[in-house]
């Protein structure tokens, strides 16, 4: 059984100044003592409030009813304090610094970059009733950083909590480069990048920023899962470390994972949840988040043939979004990056893209799909749409291609048609299987073309 109380918050009531409030004084700790009494009766103690309420009652004078207000306060307070659900000596409280948290949103608080260090953490309070004496039970033990989330262990000698390291991962070339950001968190636009454009980049091993050149220390703190012994002897890190995989459920992840909120399990284990830090992984559908791998401004998103909006990273897959509302069809259209300048960009291979001016039938976008994943996955999604030769006709009926300068078209071992081909980039074939690339239209490629690549003209 638990026997310390975590402590969430203390309050207080406050009064106008100089009114009389001892009658509301003594109507509280008639009703406490009441309250209490159902538990077992406090003949003492209610022998007590009687001779204090005569004494309320014939005193006349202001500054003799504020002395009388505070022994029926402190009596109260210990009359509260004798009930059975706190009959314990001490209690476990985390203390920080305030605020501490950059961030006013009730989510940004819990992300680990939005922290300040500061306070002693985790600490035991004894005596608590009487002469409250404080233990810092992490005192010399972690660097400097923020603690939340203190769970109690069923025994009372351990607690789990979440913890940011707040330690300056930075190289001495890296602490050289000016960072012009203020405070962090208290003048970053959401909308401008992950963290905001004035703030850069600082843990080398943190993905998160490879391609922004930017060097502010807090871009590298999160909370991770730590535990520790209430006598304060010892602490160790439990989530994050060497050992932990850093995998998540189905493997949805981004590029920053956080951990908070921990609880102890009656078998022994524990539970917490796992923040996913935004911009990169593999939800690629929409929403606020706004992730790596992401289409903005569809409608509809089909994964390996099926509508779903999540895919497992690392793996080939063949993606589709389709727009079919009329009010979206004015925003800007990027693959591989997004249409907002946020500094955002796809973190993959992309083998093939095919792009329609107008919606396919159901049919039309099985063929396509079976297309893309016979020739990528080597398979087929949809058995039925193979029957229809009609159908299969869109897939080969490109419109205009362009291959940049610094781009590629690989036909691996497919003959492709396009209604036009332009752009100064390279056409190669993987594939040993000999390709033909057929232009309908106009041709004004000036780029190479792979000596096992044909390029023919048809009118």
């Amino acid at each position: 059984m638990k026997r310390l109380l975590c402590l969430v918050c203390l309050s207080s009531i406050a009064v106008s100044g100089g009114a009389d409030t001892a009658d509301d004084a003594l109507a509280l700790a008639q009703r406490t003592l009441a309250y209490v009494e159902k538990t077992e009766k406090r003949p003492a103690m209610a022998a007590e409030l009687n001779a204090l309420t005569q004494r309320l009652t014939e005193a006349k004078e202001t500054a003799a009813r504020a002395v009388l207000e505070k022994e029926i306060r402190a009596l109260r307070r210990r009359i509260l304090f004798s009930h059975p659900d706190l009959s314990f000596n001490r209690l476990l409280a985390c203390q920080r610094n305030l605020p501490y948290s950059h961030a006013t949103h009730m989510v940004d608080q819990y992300v680990g970059r939005y922290s300040r260090a500061g306070g002693a953490g985790l600490i035991v309070i004894d005596d608590w009733k009487t002469v409250p004496k404080k233990h810092e039970i992490l005192k010399g033990k972690l660097p400097s950083g923020t603690t939340l989330n203190p769970d109690l262990n069923w025994d009372a000698d351990r607690v789990l909590f979440a913890f940011c390291d707040h330690t300056d991962r930075r190289t001495l070339l890296q602490k050289l480069i000016p960072v012009y950001s203020e405070t962090l968190g208290r003048k970053i636009s959401r909308t401008n990048s992950s963290v905001g454009r004035s703030v850069n980049r600082v843990d080398p091993t943190n993905p998160m920023f490879d391609d922004e050149p930017f060097n502010h220390p807090a871009t590298a703190f999160r909370y991770f899962i730590y535990e520790a012994a209430l006598d304060g002897s010892w602490v160790r890190q439990l989530t994050g470390t060497e050992k932990d995989a850093m995998t998540t459920w189905e493997g949805r992840q981004t590029v920053l994972i956080e951990d908070v909120d921990p609880c102890y399990l009656p078998d022994g284990g524990f539970a917490f949840t796992y923040g996913i830090r935004c911009v990169g992984g593999n939800v690629w559908a929409g929403g606020t988040s706004l992730p790596h791998n992401y289409f903005n401004t569809f409608n509809t998103y089909r994964i390996d043939g099926v509508e779903e909006t999540h895919f497992t990273p690392g793996r080939p897959h063949i993606l589709c979004a389709r727009r079919d509302r009329p009010d979206q069809l004015t925003i800007p259209v990027a693959l591989g990056s997004y249409f907002w300048p946020a500094g955002r960009s796809y973190n993959g291979k992309i083998g093939e893209v095919l792009a329609y001016d107008r919606i396919l039938t159901e049919t039309e976008l099985q063929a396509v799909e079976n297309y893309l994943s016979e020739k990528w996955l080597g398979r087929t999604l949809h058995a039925q749409a193979e029957k229809d030769a009609k159908a299969k006709a869109v897939c080969s009926a490109l419109a205009e291609v362009d291959v940049g300068k610094e781009g590629t078209l690989d036909l691996n071992g497919k003959n492709l048609t396009v209604a036009a081909l332009s752009g100064s980039g390279r056409i190669i074939n993987s594939s040993s299987a000999p390709a033909t690339l057929t232009v309908t239209g106009a041709s004004a490629f000036t780029g190479e073309v792979a000596a096992n690549v044909r390029l023919a003209a048809r009118k």
